[in-house]
């Protein structure tokens, strides 16, 4: 199987459930209220017209604010001229006092039916008013959007830069980076429009914050300076409606005064407000060091158990490398799911399923039927071996990956099963120092080492080596091992800087790479190329065509390092 299939290789990613929970509930809720509003608009309406009716027929009242949409200042005007007019006309006297004050006190009446309607809208009862701070508003505002545009733009934002915030953090530290921004928007906003009577709705304040946070992390990032254009482009997208006018993150009653065209709105403290709290927790997770304890920044992933293809590129990469290959989804304990795997390998790759089989054959805990089917399918494959190249290809492996020197006149004997190659090693002193890269460039690597930074000049780096260590931690991690001195006498300490794929992120060295595996691809390619160091085991591990895979720490440095002591 070629390198390009296995990156291919279909991984399963953690589901960002925090940035499309939000989504999902933004869009449930517009739906709601939407449905609510019409209902209430509706009932609202027909008590509408009829105060406004018994103005037109009593224009010298004063109009109550929540009339102004059906009849405006102009409009009461030219009405109370047009009265007057008929009162001279007819030669009526002046109406009573008391009269009029029984008819401004029924407008009111009528008025104020139309408004506690109104109060029921949704947005009034689960949008964030400054002068009730009910608590559970803080959070159901994010959930109401005054129209479709408004919902777009920010499900658009919200799942641009959630989703890869989450996918950059976890969900966990996302979750908490959603609280941080929200009480920051709100707090902002509470600060500055402590009077407003007017709810706050929609995700503007959540989003700024996401935007905030992503600036942050960009700030150290070496790969994605393209990405400022878009985060420019949110903060444009985000600011200018509100400027121009389009107030949307305002529910404004009936007869409210309207938003500022070119001014400062108030929906613009809670974009202040979300914009620096997202920001100070990004600095704050990075500052901490939390972005490491994110599962997604291992990049060691594991396979989809969908696919049965990929469960047997898995196994024979694992039998290839030298380790035991791991059980395979719906097996139980016991080895029957070898021969399943066996038979489809050969179908895939007859070369590579001989390795495999022979190296299954080596283990001591398979069973007698799953040692019969691997020696009848091993049988026709080391027959059909009569050209020496395939049958020096199809020899097996050892667990540090070196090929046997190549023979013209050497064939497969079908009778003997081939003896693997006995990798030396010596009882040489390692001198190990675990680091953190921070930057790659042409002329070589920084680095942080405890507290101190440094700088390893690429051409200092003789020798290269990546394998996945699988007893190293929870799960397997990738180690990088730079060694300083490859060629030099024996008894000189091997001298090696080691970085661990569980404490960094790849994708901070690799320009334009968002997975993480393609990511440490990308960089042991890219370290072999500037350094032009030996590769350890082989130049296909430091590649990841696949990577080298060992079950403990001591068993990598005994095969690829040579090195024969368990320190």
């Amino acid at each position: 199987m070629g390198g390009a299939g296995r990156d291919r290789e279909a991984v399963e990613r953690p589901v960002p459930w925090v940035g499309f929970s939000l989504a999902c509930l933004c869009v449930l809720g517009f739906a709601y209220a939407r449905i609510q509003a019409s209902a209430i608009d509706a009932a609202a309406d027909s008590q509408l017209i009829v105060a406004a009716d018994y103005f037109r027929a009593h224009p010298y009242l004063a109009v109550p604010s929540v009339l102004a949409g059906r009849i405006d200042a102009s409009t009461a005007q030219h009405l109370r001229q047009q009265h007057e007019v008929n009162q001279q006309r007819l030669g009526a006297s002046p109406h009573l006092p008391q009269l009029v004050m029984r008819e401004q006190v029924e407008l009111d009446r009528l008025a104020q039916q139309v408004a506690l309607k109104l109060e029921g809208r949704p947005e009034k009862r689960f949008g964030m008013i400054a002068t009730e701070r009910n608590p559970v508003t803080f959070v159901s505002h994010l959930f109401l959007h005054a129209g479709s545009a408004h919902l777009a733009l920010g499900m658009l934002l919200l799942i641009a830069f959630g989703c890869s915030l989450e996918a950059a953090w976890g969900s966990v530290i996302t979750l908490c980076g959603v609280s941080a921004a929200v009480l920051g928007s709100v707090g902002v906003f509470l600060l500055k429009q402590p009077e407003l009577a007017q709810p706050l709705i929609g995700t503007s304040g959540l989003v700024a914050g996401f935007v905030g946070a992503s600036a942050v992390r960009l700030v150290g990032s070496r790969g994605s300076r393209g990405l400022w254009p878009l985060l420019i482009l949110a903060l444009v997208a985000l600011w200018l409606p509100p400027w121009l006018g389009a107030e949307w993150s305002i529910a404004r009653d009936l007869g409210a005064a309207p938003p500022l065209r070119g001014g400062w709105n108030p929906s613009m403290w809670a974009l202040v407000g979300g914009l620096g709290s997202g920001a100070g927790f990004a600095l704050a997770v990075w500052l901490l060091g939390l972005e490491r304890l994110s599962a997604w920044e291992d990049v060691e992933m594991q396979p989809r158990r969908g696919g049965h293809v990929a469960e047997v590129e898995r196994a024979l990469q694992k039998r290839s490398a030298g380790a035991q290959a791991p059980r395979l989804a719906g097996e139980s304990g016991s080895t029957g799911g070898e021969p399943s795997v066996a038979r489809a390998a050969v179908e895939l790759d007859p070369a590579t399923a001989a390795k495999a089989a022979w190296q299954a054959l080596g283990s001591m805990d398979i069973d007698p039927e799953t040692r019969r089917v691997l020696e009848e399918l091993l049988a026709p494959l080391v027959a059909g071996a009569s050209d020496p190249a395939v049958a020096q290809e199809i020899e097996p492996e050892r667990g540090a990956r070196v090929r046997p020197a190549q023979s013209a006149t050497s064939n497969f004997d079908e009778e003997t099963e081939p003896a693997g190659i006995e990798v030396p090693a010596f009882d040489r002193e390692l001198e190990l120092v675990s680091a953190v890269p921070l930057g790659l460039d042409e002329t070589g690597l920084l680095i942080a080492a405890g507290q101190a930074r440094k700088r390893v000049c690429c051409d200092r780096i003789s020798a290269i080596a990546v394998a996945v260590v699988e007893e190293l931690a929870d799960r397997p991690v990738i180690v990088i091992d730079l060694v300083l001195n490859w060629k030099s006498p024996l008894e000189e300490p091997l001298k090696v800087i080691r970085l661990r794929t569980d404490a960094f992120d790849p994708r901070s060295l690799v320009e334009g790479e968002s997975d993480p595996l393609a990511a440490v691809r990308a960089l042991g390619a890219s370290l072999l190329q500037k350094t032009g160091a030996t590769p350890l085991p082989d130049e296909d591990s430091i590649r990841g065509e696949p990577f080298a895979a060992f079950k403990s720490l001591q068993e990598y440095q005994r095969h690829v390092l040579l090195i024969a002591s368990d320190d």
